[in-house]
């Protein structure tokens, strides 16, 4: 029987582009990670645009904000109980039902896809947003406040017409879309994701346990946090030096420094040591890691679910430390949004400020 022939082309393409498809499969994903406060009502001469241009510079495909999807148990379904009075009138505006929400919501992107200026679209995609208590309503006000300023008075006054009749009245739709104007979002994330063009944000945090880990972080903190000479000498230290950058205008710069890792143990550390409700502080340290590592594991699913290669991560600055450890356990590339630039400062203030008074 004669032999089957193959093409020596075929086998000499086929070593080389064998490797490329396996280096291609194997390119390791990258999260720029910005560790932030949620105030900075009192950081008057910080300069937000560094952080912005930097996110935009990354290009992440998605990203994610320390909102809950509205399908965790504990999260946006009992939000929706305190927004119950809202909801209910804003789908009383022609009828909406609640099981056409997720086609709205579509459909209004669609729209918004053609004409992006379009603040009655926008203010429909608001409207469904809130009803299904998708924390992305917050950024669609946001865009829409930008794009009103872009508008003239008679283009402006139409579209309220047209809302206030269609979709409901202007002002409390606005009322209840807004979000604190001096949050990292308003300031930081929600202008990097308009710049980047992103319809909305991931959704990456867990609040199953919140009920557990406030249990028990309130019967060990009150156990310690009075009568301790040290922890008081920690806090004074701490507040002072937080007090200084925030007026300095780099407070945002200090977050994210692998040095402030140190600050965020302390989080574990006071209450391990000093609490007298030695069960109750292991088991607030412990919701605590479950809460960071069900986030990590809500961004790697979306990662992996929407095939994204890179991501960009907004949380609070306590969460940075847990977050790198987990995502780079995943086989992330954690990448800080200043690449450490006041590392050098920062470890310098705790070896000669905060270890003079304690000892880890």
């Amino acid at each position: 029987m004669k032999k089957p022939q193959v093409s020596i082309a075929i086998v000499f393409l086929s070593l080389i582009f064998l490797p490329l498809s396996i280096k291609a499969q194997k390119k390791q994903k990258e999260i720029l990670l910005i560790r932030s406060a949620h105030d900075y009502s009192d950081c008057l001469n910080e300069d937000y645009d560094e952080a912005i241009n930097e996110i935009v510079k990354f290009q992440p495909d998605i990203f994610f904000s320390e909102t809950v999807s509205p399908d965790n148990l504990y999260g946006a379904v009992i939000d929706r109980g305190f927004a119950k009075q809202e909801i209910a009138y804003l789908l009383s505006v022609n009828n909406l039902n609640t099981r056409f929400v997720d086609k709205e919501i579509k459909k209004w992107e669609a729209q918004l896809l053609k004409a992006p200026n379009n603040l009655y679209y926008r203010a429909q995609l608001m409207r469904a947003l809130y009803i299904k208590r998708d924390m992305n309503y917050e950024y669609q006000k946001y865009i829409f406040d930008e794009t009103e300023k872009t508008l003239s008075e008679s283009e402006i006054q139409q579209y309220y017409k047209k809302i206030n009749t269609e979709v409901a009245s202007v002002d409390s739709l606005k009322k209840y879309c807004d979000y604190r104007q001096k949050s990292e979002y308003h300031l930081i994330a929600f202008p990097a994701a308009k710049k980047l063009k992103l319809n909305g944000f991931g959704h990456m945090d867990n609040q199953d346990d919140r009920l557990l880990f406030h249990k028990y972080w309130d019967q060990s903190i009150d156990k310690y946090m009075s009568n301790e000479e040290e922890v008081i000498n920690i806090f004074t230290v701490l507040n002072e030096e937080e007090t200084k950058y925030r007026q300095q205008g780099n407070y945002l710069k200090v977050l994210n420094t692998n040095s402030f890792d140190t600050v965020d143990y302390f989080n574990y550390y006071l209450p391990l040591k000093y609490s007298k409700n030695q069960e109750a502080a292991k088991m607030y340290e412990y919701f605590w890691d479950q809460r960071n590592l069900k986030m990590a594991e809500n961004v790697d699913y979306e990662m992996q679910e929407g095939n994204h290669q890179r991501g960009a991560i907004i949380v609070g600055a306590s969460h940075g430390r847990l977050m790198k450890r987990y995502l780079e356990a995943k086989g992330y590339k954690i990448i800080n949004i200043f690449n450490n630039e006041l590392e050098g400062e920062v470890k310098e203030l705790l070896e000669t400020k905060l270890f003079t008074k304690v000892k880890l």
